[in-house]
């Protein structure tokens, strides 16, 4: 598989989670600071990992994630990807009738990759992932949402590559992607692991609410 849908959390929605978090007191990169709202930030993390539902959830399990494990029996989900668009539509609509407003789909593709992206999507840009045998982003645990090995407290040692970032917190090109994951695994408290680069895109009209692609 070299492409596939995630079923994530929106960005809004994470980002209240962790700044209700008062161990996030630092105003750096594009990481949330306690007791404030997303509109603070110019740079919103909407790449992959955003806490996808999966066919293997932890318990309690949601509904939405039930059903993604009898799509799996199917053949039509791997764990956390969905391989069609039917089956992203029906698990939003699980979702929605248990925790509405909370999740959206995102797309992705290998980089380079031939997979067609699916209509009503729009490329949003590139990060370094275990995609496609996993989500992890080094983007998202050292610049926006920490969740492993965090990043430096000064907020400096990835200045230049933060500022490469678009307004979804992914590079706008491959190269970009390249060099940054070179950078990091410089550093030994980092995280290993099989990347590649991944190629985000986006719904325009996502269900059940606004077009998270500006135009």
């Amino acid at each position: 598989m070299d492409a596939g849908f995630l079923i994530v959390k929106r960005f809004a929605v994470l980002y209240g989670e962790f700044a209700s978090r008062s161990e996030f007191d630092r105003a750096i990169y594009a990481l949330p600071l306690f007791g404030t709202g997303p509109e603070r930030l110019s740079v919103a993390y909407n790449g992959l990992d955003r806490d996808p539902l999966s066919a293997y959830p932890n318990d309690p399990a949601l509904a939405a994630e039930m059903r993604m494990a009898e799509l799996e029996s199917n053949g039509r989900c791997e764990d956390s990807f969905l391989a069609d668009q039917e089956g992203v539509v029906d698990v939003l609509a699980w979702c929605e009738g248990e925790r509405p407003g909370v999740y959206e789909p995102v797309w992705a593709r290998v980089a380079g990759g031939t997979a067609v992206p699916p209509a009503g999507y729009a490329k949003a840009g590139y990060e370094p992932s275990y995609f496609p045998n996993g989500y992890f982003s080094a983007v998202c645990d050292c610049m926006c949402f920490p969740r492993w090995h965090g990043t430096d407290p000064e907020g400096v040692l990835f200045h230049e590559h933060f500022q490469r970032l678009n307004q979804y917190g992914l590079f706008r090109d491959s190269n970009h992607a390249a060099e940054f994951l070179k950078y990091y695994l410089s550093f030994d408290w980092t995280e290993r692991g099989d990347y590649d680069i991944a190629e985000i895109w986006l719904p325009t009209h996502p269900p059940g609410g606004r077009s998270v692609i500006q135009r």
